[in-house]
């Protein structure tokens, strides 16, 4: 059986030669070619999951809680969902996968179960189509294409080292074809894979057409959206830049007019000229006089004039 650093190294060459391949001769974006190949070099674990409390399966579970909250964001961006209730998702996907994944595989598998075969091969290969981003579908699939070759080099690395050479001929072992095997040993293991692949079927069958109509829909929601604020901003422009009346209507300003205009006296009503004004009286004599005067009038030497 192959080690752990085996699956790994054969997977990771793998991945870079597929990640090369389709940027050099297919024109594939060069981010799409490097995760394409790390999802390669990272899948060459994935059989091992029901391998109990062993090294693959605390890698394997540890990647998937960090990297698929991460796919999940652009896909749930489509739905309209909040920064916050992402945050939310992300953080639940996290701990349901590290913890309660974990706690699955442990509790339920055993090793050389249903996991090293071709049936859960075919269900990590949907699970990545459908986690996938992208508008394009042939990405999606070229995308998942680097799981499903890094999930068969596990498969293949196993069957290869079930052979070995003994006194000039090969020699199969025990293990051999437990890994690409098409069914195992558990009639309800057998059932819950084959189950859990034709649920993905259908999914992925589907899942273009509802893509789209929920991308659809939210581009509607978004332009009516952004129609309304334009009409708000609009009708609050149209408030600002036009004056206010309580009558409603704009009524002009009149000049106001002197009393004396508005009522005229009764001599020009009644056509005399009117007697010319009385020059003011003063209340006090001494206001008229000069300084020097008024100095000289309050004086003592005033009685010896």
């Amino acid at each position: 059986m192959a080690d752990f650093v085996t699956h790994i190294a054969t997977s990771t060459v793998l991945g870079a030669g597929y990640g090369a391949a389709a940027y050099a001769w297919y024109d594939v974006p060069l981010s799409t070619s490097l995760l394409a190949g790390g999802l390669c070099g990272v899948s060459g674990m994935l059989p091992d999951l029901d391998s109990g409390s062993g090294r693959p399966l605390r890698e394997s579970v540890a990647f998937a809680a960090a990297v698929v909250p991460m796919m999940l964001l652009e896909r749930l961006r489509t739905f309209g969902l909040t920064p916050e209730l992402l945050v939310l998702i992300g953080a639940g996907s996290y701990l349901l996968i590290r913890f309660g994944l974990g706690w699955f595989l442990k509790k339920f598998t055993v090793h050389r179960g249903m996991f090293h075969s071709l049936p859960v091969a075919g269900v990590f290969f949907l699970i990545a189509f459908l986690l996938a981003s992208g508008q394009e579908v042939a990405l999606r699939w070229y995308k998942a294409g680097g799981v499903l070759l890094g999930y068969l080099s596990h498969l293949g690395l196993d069957e290869l080292y079930s052979l070995e050479w003994v006194r000039g001929r090969w020699k199969l072992r025990r293990s051999f074809g437990t890994a690409l095997k098409l069914w195992g040993s558990h009639a309800w293991s057998n059932l819950l894979s084959y189950g859990v692949l034709g649920l993905l079927v259908v999914v992925v069958f589907f899942e273009p057409a509802w893509m789209e109509d929920v991308q659809r829909r939210y581009v509607e929601a978004q332009a009516q959206f952004w129609e309304s604020q334009r009409e708000r901003l609009a009708a609050l422009e149209n408030a600002l830049t036009q004056p206010h009346s309580r009558s409603g209507t704009q009524q002009p300003e009149t000049t106001k007019q002197p009393e004396s205009a508005r009522n005229p006296p009764e001599s020009a009503v009644s056509g005399q000229k009117p007697a010319p004004p009385s020059p003011p009286s003063p209340q006090n004599p001494t206001e008229d006089q000069s300084p020097a005067a008024q100095a000289e009038q309050g004086s003592f030497f005033r009685f010896f004039r």
